[in-house]
């Protein structure tokens, strides 16, 4: 609306201003009585002007804005419950279609589903009569948006983000009931070749005995024969994980990590190679490397819990030392 009302503003003035402009000029009266006369004339005329134009611009405005509207955005292709939906807006939505047949699909599923958000929620303002309600769930919600907003910024800026090596260790030790593991870990080096691949005796040493410094080794082969290769010595592996890359099943490669420290499996096409250097069997208590990332975690939200617990309790104490909080009870607390 403000928008139209400068539009119609800027309209008027410029009128005026070439009205005036155009009978001073065709007028060859300069430094006579009737030069006077006709300036005093024009001066009341222009002011009737200006209250003729102020009239038509308070008439424009009721259909002033909506001509200024669809010039700007074009004719609605859409109106519900005096809502208007524009060309514009469905070429924004119809960018990505890949040919006319589904920019009309894509097209029609907008308008349907725009109306029928309208309508329902315009149905819905009458039928629940619950106008009280809905404020006061929205001002709740919004409440609760602030609070969250302030408390992310105060645990970001002042609350200490470090967890010592001491408190991980002591968390683990005191609660072993929190870290079983639910599935099997390993740490290795699996490899898979084609079954005519060379050297096959030399690469059943190298990957047997991987944490003896056969690295170099076994990467050079890996480089040259094999189709698949992962180097997990550092790192803990879930059992499911290896299971899509060797054709075994869960319960075959518990047995076989817990009697072989090399794996081997063969298909019609592939040798698969699996060198265990760890392993931690389902149900017994995760590693505390494994674990400790957990645990940082757990920490720092039972820190943030009792950073926040202070901050509510500076406030309120805080409150009531500056005298914003006044009780009419002063024994209540």
């Amino acid at each position: 609306m403000y928008s139209c009302w400068m539009h119609l503003f800027f309209l008027q003035n410029l009128f005026i201003s070439c009205v005036c402009e155009k009978l001073f000029v065709s007028l060859p009266i300069k430094g006579t009585k009737t030069e006077y006369m006709i300036q005093t004339v024009m001066k009341t005329d222009f002011r009737h002007i200006g209250m003729v134009i102020v009239s038509c611009t308070l008439i424009m405005s009721l259909g002033g804005c909506a001509f200024v509207e669809r010039y700007r955005m074009g004719d609605a292709i859409a109106t519900v419950n005096n809502q208007s939906l524009y060309q514009k807006d469905i070429d924004a939505i119809t960018k990505t279609a890949q040919n006319q047949e589904d920019s009309v699909r894509m097209t029609e599923a907008y308008i349907r589903q725009w109306a029928t958000d309208i309508l329902l929620y315009d149905k819905a303002k009458k039928q629940t009569g619950t106008k009280e309600n809905i404020e006061r769930l929205v001002e709740d919600y919004r409440r609760s948006l602030y609070v969250h907003e302030y408390e992310k910024q105060l645990t970001e800026q002042r609350m200490p983000k470090e967890v010592d090596s001491d408190s991980i260790q002591a968390f683990y030790d005191d609660n072993p009931e929190r870290f079983v593991l639910r599935e099997s870990l390993l740490q290795g080096v699996l490899l898979v070749k084609p079954v005519d691949a060379p050297m096959p005796d030399s690469l059943r040493y190298w990957l047997g005995h991987i944490e003896e410094g056969y690295y170099e080794q076994t990467e050079k082969y890996a480089y040259q024969f094999a189709t698949g290769y992962e180097l997990f010595t550092e790192q803990w592996q879930h059992a499911n994980t290896i299971l899509q890359r060797i054709p075994m099943t869960y319960a075959d490669l518990n047995k076989a990590i817990q009697k072989e420290q090399l794996i081997e499996r063969t298909d019609s096409s592939y040798t698969y190679l699996l060198g265990i250097t760890r392993y931690c069997l389902e149900g017994q208590k995760m590693p505390m490397e494994y674990a400790a990332q957990k645990i940082e975690k757990i920490l720092l939200e039972q820190r943030q819990v009792q950073f926040l617990q202070q901050e509510k309790e500076n406030i309120y104490n805080n409150a009531i030392k500056l005298g914003y909080l006044v009780f009419k009870d002063a024994n209540k607390k």
